[in-house]
């Protein structure tokens, strides 16, 4: 569902926050996992009853602080990405209790029909993150529901690529990416201030130009990786707890901000705005006990 730990800065961070100071406790929204945010996490799972205080923001932890709001972490998977498909629905089901939206093909209306099934995903809800997982085509597309263009080439199958290459309505690029905006424009006002996107596709990184239209399309950070990503893998953060590569971007990763912002601006500009959010929670702040009162506003 979600996975930040100690050490960690960015969107993913920013999200954290601002959910932490929804749910009362007192720390600057800095993108950054400093000693404020690790004092408020180790209390938020000491009154959870985890098994360890310290230790990571994952899905327990934010399904907690989710639990009375109206914020959902969506995740859209290319239905004909072939084994990333397979492996990335299997995780997030099994593993994280998530019904991913699974953008089926549809040739001339894949960004569209995704689009429109992301809408009805977030039904009345703001989005907190968005995560799309499908080929990257060695970083040129982000693959919304256009299919496996990776293995197309190394099987050489080249009728198969030359049909997803000519179904750009399917997938997000550069050279298309004005014809493609007003399809886009729609998901703008649903996100959350403090949300974030993350596109788990390989190498999508190195399409710095792309990522800055859609963070300046749907005012929010836009996450890609510069190398090869993974799914169906795991590895160990420094408390000792699984990250799931789903979850998280590999390797070195690029982040784009809306307006060119840093993100230092950005996440000052949310750290004015949440102060409180109309409708973003229903009920009553979670209840925080005397022994962290501390860290409550």
């Amino acid at each position: 569902m979600f996975f930040t730990t100690r050490y960690d800065s960015g969107p993913r961070v920013i999200l954290a926050q601002a959910l932490l100071r929804l749910n009362g406790f007192r720390l600057t929204i800095s993108g950054k996992w400093d000693d404020a945010t690790e004092m408020a996490v180790t209390a938020l799972r000491a009154q959870m009853g985890a098994s360890k205080a310290n230790g990571p923001i994952n899905g327990p932890v934010m399904a907690h602080m989710l639990q009375h709001s109206r914020i959902k972490i969506i995740d859209a998977v290319d239905a004909s990405a072939g084994e990333v498909r397979e492996y990335a629905e299997k995780d997030l089901r099994n593993n994280h209790h998530v019904k991913p939206v699974i953008n089926e093909r549809r040739v001339g209306h894949g960004v569209e029909d995704a689009m429109s099934r992301i809408r009805k995903r977030a039904s009345g809800h703001r989005i907190g993150a968005l995560r799309f997982c499908g080929h990257g085509n060695r970083g040129t597309w982000i693959s919304v529901a256009v299919g496996d263009p990776v293995h197309a080439q190394w099987e050489g199958r080249w009728k198969d690529y030359d049909a997803m290459a000519a179904d750009w309505p399917s997938y997000i690029d550069y050279a298309h990416f004005e014809r493609m905006r007003p399809l886009l424009t729609p998901l703008r006002p649903l996100f959350a201030s403090f949300g974030y996107v993350q596109i788990h596709s390989c190498r999508i990184g190195q399409q710095g130009e792309l990522l800055q239209k859609l963070a300046d399309t749907w005012n929010v950070p836009i996450m890609g990786g510069l190398t090869n990503q993974q799914v169906a893998a795991q590895y160990y953060d420094q408390y000792g707890d699984k990250v799931d590569t789903l979850l998280v971007l590999t390797g070195p990763t690029v982040t784009k901000y809306p307006g060119g912002a840093s993100m230092r601006s950005w996440a000052a500009r949310v750290d004015r705005d949440v102060l409180d959010i109309p409708g973003a929670f229903d009920a009553a702040r979670t209840y925080v006990g005397k022994r962290v009162s501390s860290f409550m506003r």
